[in-house]
């Protein structure tokens, strides 16, 4: 059965109407699904990269860390260093004072 041509529509002709402004009924579905996957996508490369970046400052922050409390170790050290040499200097040079101290008190004295 034929339908009169009076009620069938010409679905390949489009009025000058439907391209100004806005899409044509029979394309916004796929534009608008493209568009909402190109949105999410960027959005997707967007938390990518936030997150990248978060351990990127992360690490950063570790290896700052490490390196501070690396430089605080070796000036410890250095200053305890300093300290035990400094208190043998000393515990040397007592041992001689008293050695000469003996010495002197033995020829003043004849101890």
């Amino acid at each position: 059965m034929s339908m009169p041509s009076s009620t069938t529509r010409n679905t390949t002709s489009a009025s000058s109407s439907d391209y100004i402004g806005s899409p044509t009924p029979q394309t916004s579905l796929p534009v608008d699904q493209f568009q909402g996957e190109i949105e999410s996508l960027q959005s997707d490369a967007m938390s990518r990269h936030d997150s990248k970046h978060k351990q990127f400052l992360a690490k950063l922050e570790v290896k700052s860390e490490h390196h501070h409390e690396t430089k605080k170790y070796e000036w410890i050290r250095s200053t305890r260093e300093h300290e035990v040499s400094q208190a043998a200097s000393t515990i040397g040079a007592n041992r001689r004072i008293k050695t000469l101290r003996s010495a002197f008190m033995k020829w003043i004295y004849g101890l």
